[in-house]
């Protein structure tokens, strides 16, 4: 320290500041690693509980593909063997979950949808005419599958679909726009 006259003076430090320092360091260095011993104990409480979870999740997972696997394979012996009907009822339940398989997005099912979805329209095309299977196609379409019927009346009748959904969509996105710009006026005032 400086004194009046310019010279450093050495500072005078009492005992008790200088432990009061050391403990309060010693209890800054105890608070952080007692905090690092916590946070440890929280990642590994974390991963007994979740960890367990995220395995049985996707145990369930791949019994719920294996399942549509099966499923789909019934479904192509009894389309294959000439029981349409019966094979429709297998994979109508497969795509809309009105059996014990719920569908669930997989690579496996999303190769497999196409025909499915066609298998599913053509039949229902064949017995009630087009309209029959507009929900199908419809679905279809929402889902993002591409289609390609057996007769040229069900393509064209999908390709009218096809541009009433995009008109659809078109519709809808407009609308969320004008929300959105609305939304952005009551704002801006």
């Amino acid at each position: 320290m400086y004194n009046d006259s310019g010279r450093i003076e050495p500072v005078k430090i009492e005992r008790e500041s200088v432990v009061s320092v050391k403990r309060n360091l010693a209890l800054g260095c105890g608070g952080l690693i007692g905090l690092w011993t916590a946070s440890m104990l929280m990642m590994f409480v974390f991963s007994l509980i979740f960890g367990n979870g995220y395995q049985r999740m996707m145990d369930e997972d791949a019994e719920r593909q294996q399942a549509q696997v099966a499923q789909v394979a019934h479904a192509d012996q009894l389309w294959e063997s000439g029981k349409k009907p019966d094979a429709v009822d297998a994979y109508t339940s497969l795509l809309y979950g009105t059996n014990t398989v719920w569908f669930t997005r997989s690579k496996f099912m999303d190769s497999e949808l196409p025909r499915i979805y066609r298998r599913v329209i053509d039949h229902k095309i064949e017995l009630g005419g087009s309209e029959a299977g507009r929900d199908d196609i419809m679905k279809a379409l929402n889902n993002k599958v591409p289609l390609a019927l057996s007769t040229s009346e069900a393509n064209e009748f999908v390709a009218k679909l096809r541009q009433e959904y995009k008109r659809e969509q078109e519709r809808e996105q407009e609308a969320a726009v004008k929300r959105y710009e609305l939304g952005n006026n009551l704002w801006v005032r």
